[in-house]
């Protein structure tokens, strides 16, 4: 996965503060592909979801720690921005360092990034977050989160591959 510039003055660390001392990090998982992040989210959810988008916060040292993963419906693109502006909130609140977008379903993805789905969508959560510094790591489309479902991204026609 690609990495992000952290925003300046938000130290992201592992471990969790209780009663002022510091606990060990949670066991880490480690996801080498963004196909493995995919076939998480269900897990992650406790349901595999249709027809959505799906937001893998991210933070901790280096962005390693994923620290929330939200839902919604994928909207008309009348309310693209009005969902855009609901999902900064609860990325702020768990103080994120950057984010990736899935895209499930609502469509047919074509051979290039320009012909999936919902890409106006995805360009105004992307500008949404931007605007708040949480950048996008990345920003992908599967039709379903099965095995073997192809899974392509936005913005490089080279990034494609298999849900494991």
């Amino acid at each position: 996965m690609s990495t992000a510039v952290v925003r300046p003055g938000r130290a992201c660390r592992f471990g969790r503060i209780v009663n002022g001392m510091t606990t060990s990090p949670r066991p880490r998982i480690t996801l080498h592909d963004p196909g493995e992040l995919i076939a998480a989210i269900p897990p992650l959810l406790g349901f595999r979801p249709v027809d959505s988008l799906v937001l893998a916060v991210f933070g901790g040292a280096g962005q390693a720690e994923l620290r929330l993963t939200v839902r919604a419906d994928l909207p008309p693109p009348t309310l693209h921005n009005e969902l855009a502006n609901h999902l900064v909130n609860p990325l702020l609140r768990v103080d994120s360092c950057a984010v990736t977008l899935v895209v499930v379903g609502g469509g047919v993805g074509g051979d290039s990034p320009g012909s999936l789905p919902h890409r106006e969508l995805v360009a105004v959560v992307e500008k949404v977050l931007n605007h708040v510094d949480v950048p996008v790591l990345h920003s992908l489309w599967v039709d379903a989160i099965r095995t073997g479902a192809l899974w392509r991204c936005y913005d490089d026609a080279d990034c494609a591959g298999t849900v494991p």
